[in-house]
């Protein structure tokens, strides 16, 4: 690597030649075994990394083979990880144990394994084509997640790999929802009964390099006892430096009710404390973000009330409502501006106006 630390290293390894292929100059392993390697990328600051410092000077080999083929590489207990140019870790996935095919040099190439991420157990299954003229590669993979049923696919292109490695294509997901989620463990165990899973369908399209991700025309939609909503937006992360995560997104219409697992009206007070823990939960440790949330109309606590809008960002996991707009019964309309400590904490400004305040307290307490 360039600072030192090896890019690739295994504990232990076992190669089986085919010895036909060797008469014509060709390599072709049968089987290579390969226990607990350990994969490190690490990124600099031009867009590169690593990876590029590999190549093979032709000159210094004594021999030159016309071909090269790895008809299995089983993978027992492996670890990729991705750091940035100041060495700070990224990405790290471990557990990995599967079976590469790799058919010659310039491929194409097949995966189908597991591996650990994000404390859940993922399976994937990638191929890629052969490189083509301009040194890229068309790819698709596909992960699922037993423990939620969630599956993604994506279907694209690798370029430049050499240089800034740029990667674009299609994402598309089947993802189980689960309205008790919202609020953690406490707000589930409130409910008479855990609802069943409410299914998502995700598309967007990706575009990223060494440096930053983008996600345009994203979409995910979902129906609920008959009620189809369907929320679009788009996100930018960027890991040079600090971590920053910036997502819009939008709706026209949102049963908040429905979302949080009622099987009715959700008493305001309640969904005010679940959605604000759903906040916090998913601001990231790390990093910075912002989130511009819109919708036209809500429906919570039995109501259809007006548009909403939310600025939300977070800092380190810090998150601050940097306003919050939302129409209310009565003719209210509310404005928030403040922390959000924890979940059950805001620590702030609220700032009210309406026509009928019997309305608005008899909606809130749902008496």
């Amino acid at each position: 690597g360039q600072t030192g630390e090896p890019f690739f290293r295994a504990d232990d390894f076992t190669l089986w030649l085919s010895p036909a292929p060797l008469l014509r100059g060709a390599i072709e392993a049968r089987e290579i075994e390969l226990r607990r390697p350990t994969l490190k990328l690490r990124l600099n600051a031009e867009g590169g990394g690593n990876w590029q410092a590999l190549s093979i000077s032709r000159t210094a080999l004594p021999f030159i083979p016309s071909d090269v083929a790895l008809q299995s590489v089983v993978i027992t207990e492996g670890t990729v990880s991705i750091d940035d140019s100041t060495g700070r870790e990224l990405v790290r996935v471990d557990g990995v144990t599967g079976e590469l095919n790799v058919a010659a040099l310039d491929g194409p190439f097949k995966f189908k394994g597991v591996f650990n991420w994000a404390g859940a157990r993922h399976e994937l299954k990638a191929s890629t084509t052969t490189f083509e003229a301009d040194g890229g590669l068309r790819m698709k993979a596909q992960i699922s997640v037993p423990a939620t049923t969630n599956t993604y696919t994506f279907d694209g292109r690798l370029a430049d790999l050499s240089g800034r490695a740029r990667l674009e294509g299609q994402l598309t997901g089947q993802l189980g929802f689960m309205p008790s989620a919202i609020g953690g463990v406490a707000a589930a165990a409130a409910t008479d009964a855990t609802p069943a899973r409410v299914p998502i369908e995700l598309r967007a399209a990706v575009t990223a390099d060494t440096q930053a991700a983008q996600i345009t025309d994203l979409g995910l939609a979902f129906e609920q006892d008959g009620k189809p909503q369907l929320v679009a937006g788009s996100a930018k992360i960027s890991w040079q430096g600090t971590i920053d995560v910036q997502t819009e997104l939008t709706a026209r219409w949102i049963d908040v009710d429905q979302l949080l697992g009622g099987k009715g009206a959700v008493k305001p007070p309640e969904a005010f404390q679940r959605l604000a823990a759903g906040l916090t939960a998913l601001a990231p440790a790390r990093g910075r973000g912002l989130t511009s949330l819109k919708a036209d109309q809500l429906t919570l606590g039995g109501e259809s009330l007006g548009g909403a809008a939310a600025v939300v960002e977070s800092s380190d996991g810090v998150v601050r409502l940097s306003d919050l707009q939302l129409g209310l019964p009565g003719g209210t309309r509310a404005q928030l501006k403040g922390l959000l400590p924890t979940a059950d904490t805001f620590d702030g400004d609220i700032v009210l106006r309406g026509a009928n305040l019997a309305r608005l307290l008899t909606w809130f307490g749902h008496w």
